[in-house]
């Protein structure tokens, strides 16, 4: 989830020109699109990248942020979303990669954590 302001929109398509991050089929992202209130889905050097706007789900980034763990990235300090958090989004968007993402977490961590209960928290 990216955190709204301009701020934040400012060093996101820096990110993206510094990554040469494309849209998930290749083609180039519009700056444009890059903006407030919109999903962003991005082809990395790092893997596939979804941001959603802090509306699109019944979570808030500071909700999120709270319960992140934060890892080293290239050397830069990253919030990573927690696995609660992740299979609530996974299952809020409920596309078909979702779905598999989330088969594929219950393989690597085992029964996967009611997203109620994350919901139910904020």
């Amino acid at each position: 989830m990216l955190e709204p302001g301009a701020e934040n929109i400012d060093r996101l398509r820096a990110l993206v020109a510094e990554w040469g991050a494309t849209r998930p089929d290749g083609s180039p992202i519009p700056v444009e699109s890059i903006a407030d209130g919109n999903t962003i889905h991005l082809a990395t050097p790092h893997g596939a990248l979804d941001l959603l706007p802090e509306r699109a789900v019944p979570l808030s980034f500071a909700e999120l942020m709270d319960r992140a763990d934060v890892r080293r990235v290239d050397g830069v300090e990253a919030p990573i979303c927690s696995l609660g958090d992740l299979v609530a989004l996974k299952r809020i968007a409920g596309r078909e990669r979702d779905l598999a993402d989330l088969s594929e977490l219950e393989a690597a961590h085992g029964e996967l954590p009611d997203s109620r209960d994350t919901l139910s928290d904020g």
